[in-house]
């Protein structure tokens, strides 16, 4: 997102790896326009949407309450949480699911992250089909700011969430688990499949360094070995890469082909994985 003063982006999925079952992930309301929401792109003709929000909406329907939606090849559905001075009108855990191969896109138009703290960033996700989810997640601080935000979304009910070994919290299905003032690096495992969000935060949090954006975190069972990356070419940013990788394994990292120094990573939590935060340029940029 180029708009200025919003910088966030998410990683579009080809058709081949879609899928029928989502959750969606959002955040709390701020306004009566400025709300979680979702959009959903059907791929094939004859689509038939099922979904149970988890928030009221702006076209009438009513939290937990499943509906139904017909879409034909290339419709977009757009679903908004509808603004209530109760409530958190957030869709977090919204059940999305379909007869044939859907794309979705949830977050919100302009969120504080946490609650109360300015300023508004968009937040934009493109979501995993359920069956892609994980039970094992390593999430990084981002350079140069004191704490984030995550939360853990339960596709089946009575799923343990665990925070470096402790048990955090049980969820049901389509409930969410949200840790709003990380300070460290973080080992997240569960025993049953779930969604992880990381979330920067606000300008006014006490870094003074930009506002929210959306993470979603790749579980440890989809790593592979070579990855190419791009940085944005335009405004003025610093950036990084949080780097996770098997302890064995940093002796054989290369970026742009060159390796990282052993010194620069550190043991993430009581794990075999370690973690560095490495600065780099404009353009783009190969690590195996």
């Amino acid at each position: 997102n180029r708009r200025y003063q919003s910088t966030d982006t998410y990683l579009a999925l080809p058709v081949s790896v879609l899928g029928t079952e989502y959750r969606a992930m959002g955040y709390y309301k701020l306004s009566a326009d400025l709300v979680s929401q979702i959009a959903v792109v059907a791929t094939e003709d004859s689509t038939e949407l099922y979904i149970t929000p988890n928030a009221a909406t702006t076209d009438g329907h009513k939290q937990g309450e499943p509906y139904a939606v017909l879409l034909r090849k290339g419709d977009v559905y757009q679903l908004l949480a509808d603004f209530y001075s109760v409530g958190t009108g957030d869709l977090t855990g919204t059940l999305i699911r379909s007869n044939r191969k859907v794309a979705v896109f949830s977050g919100h138009s302009c969120g504080y992250v946490p609650m109360n703290v300015q300023a508004c960033n968009h937040l934009v996700e493109q979501m995993p089909p359920v069956p892609s989810w994980g039970t094992h997640f390593y999430v990084g601080m981002l350079k140069g700011r004191s704490r984030y935000t995550v939360r853990a979304i339960a596709s089946e009910n009575k799923t343990k969430v665990f925070e470096n070994t402790k048990l955090v919290s049980v969820l049901d299905a389509g409930e969410f688990y949200e840790n709003m003032n990380v300070r460290e690096h973080l080992q997240i495992t569960a025993d049953k499949p779930i969604l992880v969000g990381q979330f920067s935060q606000g300008f006014k949090n006490g870094d003074s360094i930009g506002d929210p954006m959306l993470i979603l975190v790749s579980p440890t069972q989809q790593f592979i070995k070579n990855y190419r990356i791009a940085t944005p070419v335009n405004g003025s940013w610093d950036h990084y890469v949080n780097l996770v990788v098997p302890t064995e394994s940093i002796s054989t990292i290369r970026l742009d082909g060159e390796p990282i120094p052993s010194a620069e990573f550190e043991q993430l939590a009581l794990s075999r994985y370690s973690i560095a935060q490495k600065k780099i340029d404009f353009g783009t940029h190969i690590l195996n």
